[in-house]
């Protein structure tokens, strides 16, 4: 179980918290260090989210370069490669 602490992140340096303390916090930073990058492209605009899933970024994303842009038209996001890139590819590909 990870405990979020309301503390300023400085005040771990000078050694005012306790072991389980100091072990959580740096249990949330080795969590924030192997989160990737998502980028997503579509009509000429790029959307980068890092924190959160694949599934939560490509919403957000559908939401920022999609649903507001009321030029998009139907389409899929297709993966660059074996990147966390993804372009937007206009077609039908649901039928």
């Amino acid at each position: 179980m990870v405990v979020l602490l309301s503390v300023p992140l400085d005040d771990f340096t000078c050694g005012h918290y306790t072991k389980i303390q100091q072990e959580n916090y740096n249990t949330l930073q080795d969590r924030r260090d192997k989160m990737e990058m998502h980028t997503f492209n579509a009509y000429g605009k790029t959307f980068a989210d890092e924190f959160g899933t694949m599934s939560r970024a490509m919403e957000t994303a559908n939401k920022e370069l999609l649903c507001q842009n009321p030029l998009s038209k139907d389409g899929a996001w297709f993966q660059v490669g074996t990147s966390n890139e993804w372009n937007w590819q206009e077609g039908n590909f649901f039928d």
